[in-house]
């Protein structure tokens, strides 16, 4: 299996739209794209070509490992750019509104539209192929508000609209983006390299071609590259981040450590035991990333949802739309106005996304504090606790009482007496 690192994701229900599409390619039945990690795993068989055009329908793209710094920057311009285009966008919106009453109603409604345009076309555009495949989801609801706002004449609320949706979409962008790289920080805490002992000559070498059975040299402060047995030397080694222990243990001759452990003071010879990728830290660091990578009960119950709730809301809108004029002699005009109201704040975007995010920061955040949760189900279950009971001691005390309060038992007037 190959595994890429994709960018531009604008929701969850959208990526399983992607993989559902990529499942259907040859060879792709056993593809699967993570919204909280933004990884997609493919089989190598996969014409990527054609995973690339998919993905790119809705605007992401991968971003390949051997040229991570441009695509990081490509990400990072995408970001800026859509911030670029929603400041524009207000400011033609303000500068129509002014000159409202003012000037020629073509112009006033030409600067409405292009800046309804320029925040909203990638979801119009999106909104419109899902109506003609009768797909509802939450651009098809942004899709069929504009249009009905701009068929009775309202370019102001479909210019407002296009413009909160694009922001909308960019603040949720900005808070999973920053999700998944505090994860990557995390995974940072890795050590990179190695300096190998051949045949008496010290070598520099990356992690990943450590071998069992080389002889790494660690010197004080340095990470311990992987797991091993010490062959020469004596220090305190610090395994807070694999062991949870606060206090550094003394390593010698003969014992065992952990890579990803800090050697503190002494210079040590270590044996390699497990290659890094069978190492402790590397085992707890992909445990953090699979822990991302399972769904709650809450997400699985959000997405089951949403599935449903989309064409229920345009149902709603329909009816609000339809039933006061024909039973009740209201204004058509009025209550078409009011179904489109309906379409506009029953948008589910929000509620999709709050439950990924909070999973991803969750756990990355008590992984960075040395907290390993192993899957957003036993985060949600924390809330449902209310006793913890501890038995390490040096995890939560020193080991070393210490004089706080001086209560006595007897009063002293019973004592002098």
């Amino acid at each position: 299996m190959e595994e890429y690192r994709i960018k531009g994701l604008s929701c969850a229900h959208c990526a399983a739209e992607i993989e559902k599409k990529i499942r259907s390619l040859e060879h792709g039945e056993s593809a699967t794209l993570n919204y909280n990690t933004g990884k997609l795993k493919i089989d190598e068989k996969v014409d990527l070509k054609q995973v690339e055009k998919i993905l790119s329908e809705d605007g992401a793209f991968i971003e390949k490992t051997q040229a991570h710094h441009h695509e990081h920057e490509h990400s990072h311009h995408q970001g800026v750019n859509l911030k670029f285009l929603l400041i524009v966008s207000t400011a033609l919106y303000f500068i129509a509104f002014f000159l409202e009453k003012q000037t020629n109603s073509f112009l006033v409604i030409g600067l409405y539209l292009i800046a309804m345009v320029i925040s909203g076309y990638q979801t119009f555009l999106k909104g419109l192929k899902n109506l003609v495949k009768l797909k509802f989801n939450i651009d098809t609801l942004m899709t069929v508000a504009l249009i009905g706002a701009i068929s009775i004449g309202e370019w102001k609320e479909a210019t407002v609209v296009a413009i909160l949706f694009g922001l909308n979409e960019y603040l949720e962008g900005i808070g999973m983006e920053k999700a998944r790289k505090s994860m990557e920080k995390l995974l940072e805490v890795a050590p990179k390299q190695a300096t190998v002992l051949k045949d008496g000559i010290e070598k520099v070498v990356p992690i990943e071609s450590l071998q069992v059975g080389d002889i790494v040299l660690v010197k004080p402060g340095e990470k311990i590259p992987s797991d091993g047995v010490v062959m020469e030397g004596k220090s305190s080694v610090n395994e807070a981040a694999i062991t949870g222990e606060s206090l550094p243990v003394e390593k010698e001759s003969g014992e065992t450590v952990f890579g990803g452990s800090i050697n503190n003071e002494g210079i040590l010879k270590i044996e390699i035991t497990k290659s890094y990728e069978d190492s402790s830290l590397a085992k707890i660091l992909h445990l953090v990333e699979e822990a991302q990578e399972t769904k709650t009960p809450t997400e699985l119950f959000i997405n089951r949802f949403a599935k449903y709730y989309t064409p229920l809301i345009m149902i709603v809108a329909v009816l609000v739309m339809v039933i006061p004029p024909l039973f009740f002699g209201a204004e058509w005009n009025k209550w078409f106005y009011q179904g489109l109201a309906v379409l506009i704040v029953g948008c589910p975007c929000a509620l999709i996304l709050s439950s990924p995010i909070a999973i991803v920061s969750g756990i990355t955040r008590n992984a960075r504090n040395g907290i390993l949760v192993k899957g957003g189900v036993f985060l949600e279950q924390l809330g449902k606790i209310n006793t913890i009971a501890f038995d390490k001691t040096g995890t939560l005390t020193r080991s070393s009482p210490n004089y706080c309060v001086n209560s006595p038992l007897i009063d002293n007037m019973d004592l002098m007496t």
